[in-house]
């Protein structure tokens, strides 16, 4: 994901991309680094704008496809259906209410719609709703993920 679908979205002067991309595949994979998936989940709301939704928003302009960005949208979602009230997040009452008792679709909807998160609900945002809901696990049509050696 890192390498095919967020790196060509940037351009950073001064900075190679794909050395940068390889000291942080090397860092996920050091073991005496402790960080447990909750704490890289923490504070959703504050990171997913700039780190998913930027990056399938220019992607989206150009054309192109992005399964692995709008599957980790999906995933995020999903985490908040299932445990909106263990939420480590600035807006988790927000995303409680967003997202719990909802069907995928509809917490997908309420979610995004989240002004707060996301700014204002626009064609893009819009579009993301199907593309993204059907992929929850809490749906009964959920795809399998693409499988890639990438990050």
């Amino acid at each position: 994901m890192m390498a095919d679908e967020i790196r060509p979205t940037l351009d950073v002067p001064g900075i190679d991309l794909g050395d940068y991309c390889a000291a942080l595949v090397a860092r996920f994979a050091n073991p005496s680094l402790h960080h447990r998936t909750a704490q890289i989940a923490m504070d959703g709301s504050q990171k997913l704008p700039q780190r998913i939704i930027a990056p399938l928003r220019a992607r989206a302009g150009k054309g192109l496809a992005s399964p692995l960005l709008t599957l980790s949208l999906a995933g995020w979602i999903a985490y908040m259906m299932q445990r909106g009230d263990t939420i480590a997040d600035p807006q988790a009452a927000l995303l409680q209410t967003a997202a719990q008792g909802q069907s995928p679709a509809q917490a997908t909807a309420r979610v995004l719609g989240l002004t707060q998160i996301f700014g204002p609900m626009d064609d893009f945002l819009r579009d993301l709703i199907p593309q993204t809901a059907p992929m929850s696990p809490a749906s009964s049509k959920a795809a399998p993920p693409p499988r890639s050696n990438t990050l």
